[in-house]
């Protein structure tokens, strides 16, 4: 998986792209704050005050306005601006106030900005007709000077820093909870499906959306309800084919018991030998799936000893060759020296199950090879038959419990379908493993190997 599709990479994305997109909007919605309290902080002033009052006079007064009309006007700008606003004649003289004491009135005046405790008025000329008419002055004190100016210009960016950040906060919890969201989507998705295969739905899937670890997730739940599905479905079937092997045997038996008791057959001893046949099929059977319970809850365990693989070998060959030359196999040897640890009495039964196999299987004038051979620190045999063989498609199931290649033949046979089964079974307790190889209607190889103990 590469990197930039892991779940880590693209949380570290996403979440510096909205750090960056955050800070990118915040830098965006500062900077027009701060513009926008330094107009007002500039227009605050009492020198810009002052400039927009004399433009106002300039703009709304005739050169034959009264002092009425001054009065009117000056006290409405006062308002509008929020300061105090005194018209001095040509001479400095004040003839109309915005409503302060004369005393502070007649105080003296001078251009430019101050800032001092006591007060002092900023002033500027303004014309009417092109003609000096006078001066408009603004009362400096501690509310209109700079200072004054400053501290609320301060006070006016704290708040908007305070808002800003405040709505830099919210968009980043909306950024990461819809980040989180979205990451946490697929997952709500897969537990939901998670949900319905406990509760049995083995065909519910999770749609694969991306290629991250939750990718893999989605794929691992799909996998684990197909194999849950094939499961259940084999279990089905084992049920199935459990009442099917009892069924044929005890009909048989009821059949020729009922047939007996009637006086409909007779109880001959050939007769009755065919019963304890059956019966004896009904208590291998049993056996056998008593064999793969406990080998299923590990209650059986190998009792591993040093064992020569090879003349082993020899001696099961030897025991087992009359039942394939009494069908007319041949059957031959070569092996090579290893020595194995390995169960004898799981050994016996292993190399039984797969020889039998190969005779049943196997047509007359065929020939069964038994090799033995030490490969990659493993003691292996293998069993080479040219009998009919088992077709490609079905090879991934020969090992599953009462799964029978041409099952009319193997049930002719003897052949329970758990055979294989419990090799496989012995073979892994045993730390070992088992192969096949077939090709249909060219014969079978079956491989077993276990840990080498040495070889000699």
């Amino acid at each position: 998986m590469k990197i930039y599709q892991k779940i880590a990479f693209k949380l570290t994305a996403y979440f510096l792209a909205a750090v960056l997109a955050i800070f990118t909007f915040s830098l965006l919605i500062t900077a027009y704050m701060f513009k926008t309290n330094l107009n007002s902080y500039l227009r605050q002033s009492p020198l810009n005050i002052a400039e927009s009052v004399a433009s106002e006079l300039e703009k709304d007064l005739s050169s034959d306005a009264t002092i009425g009309d001054i009065s009117k006007k000056i006290k409405e700008l006062s308002m509008e601006h929020g300061a105090e606003i005194i018209v001095y004649d040509q001479r400095g003289a004040p003839i109309v106030t915005s409503g302060i004491e004369k005393s502070t009135a007649e105080i003296p005046w001078c251009y430019g900005p101050m800032g001092m405790r006591n007060a002092r008025t900023v002033t500027v000329p303004f014309y009417l007709n092109n003609r000096l008419a006078g001066f408009i002055g603004v009362v400096v004190n501690r509310e209109t000077s700079i200072i004054g100016a400053l501290a609320r210009f301060q006070q006016s960016m704290f708040s908007s820093l305070l808002a800003i950040g405040i709505l830099a906060v919210a968009l980043s919890i909306l950024a990461f909870y819809l980040v989180s969201k979205m990451i946490a989507k697929p997952i709500v998705e897969a537990a939901e499906v998670a949900r319905r295969i406990s509760d049995g739905d083995y065909n519910a899937r999770v749609i694969k959306t991306e290629n991250s670890e939750i990718g893999t997730l989605q794929e691992t739940l799909n996998l684990l309800a197909e194999k849950l599905k094939k499961i259940e479905e084999r279990r089905m079937e084992l049920a199935s084919d459990i009442a099917h092997e009892f069924k044929t045997p005890l009909s048989v038996l009821k059949a020729n018991l009922e047939g007996i008791k009637d006086g409909l057959i007779q109880a001959t001893p050939k007769h009755l030998d065919k019963l304890m046949e059956e019966i004896d099929r009904l208590s291998k059977l049993l056996e056998e799936l008593k064999t793969i319970q406990m080998l299923d809850s590990m209650q059986l365990k190998p009792n591993l000893e040093t064992v020569p693989l090879d003349g082993f070998i020899k001696d099961m060959v030897e025991i087992y060759r009359p039942l394939a030359e009494s069908k007319g196999i041949d059957v031959q040897v070569d092996t090579d020296p290893v020595q194995v640890f390995a169960d004898k009495n799981y050994l016996q039964r292993i190399f039984e199950n797969i020889f039998i196999n190969s005779v049943s299987y196997s047509k007359p004038g065929a020939k069964i090879v038994v090799r033995t051979s030490l490969k990659e620190k493993q003691g292996c045999f293998e069993i080479v038959d040219t009998g009919v063989g088992i077709k490609k498609e079905e090879i991934p199931f020969v090992f599953d419990r009462f799964y029978r290649a041409e099952s009319s033949r193997s049930r002719r046979t003897g052949g329970s379908g758990l055979g294989l089964s419990i090799v496989k079974k012995l073979v892994e307790s045993m730390n070992g493993k088992v192969e096949i190889e077939s090709e249909f209607g060219k014969g079978t190889k079956v491989t077993v190997c276990l840990p080498a103990a040495f070889r000699v």
